[in-house]
């Protein structure tokens, strides 16, 4: 009877582990960047690390970004923000895993969670 009993544990938890989601805690899909300037229709130009063009228009501006490149490393974008008169402006978008994706992940779902 206790012979029975561990062979259906066993397999109700090897069936558990094989059924579980790969990605139990993180948001995918990309995050809403909002570019705003004063004053207004100053020209916006952003580029992934690689230095390919991803955006270029006017402010006010909002468009979706990619967070992540791979599967544990986040991409980094450059806002270039620029308007005759006005000081010149770059800023750096850099993503990064939240630590709960990873916690998450490696508690509920173990090592290949």
């Amino acid at each position: 009877m206790k012979n029975k009993m561990w062979k259906t544990m066993i397999v109700l938890l090897i069936s558990v582990l094989l059924i579980s989601c790969a990605t139990i805690m993180g948001k995918s899909g990309p995050e809403t960047l909002n570019v705003r300037s004063t004053p207004e229709q100053a020209s916006v130009i952003i580029t992934d690390e690689s230095g390919v063009k991803i955006f270029e228009g006017k402010t006010p501006t909002t468009l979706p970004l990619e967070k992540k490149k791979g599967y544990f490393s986040g991409k980094k974008y450059t806002v270039k923000i620029t308007k005759d008169g006005y000081a010149a402006h770059t800023l750096t978008v850099d993503t990064r895993l939240n630590g709960w994706y990873i916690g998450g992940n490696l508690l509920l779902g173990g090592l290949i969670g």
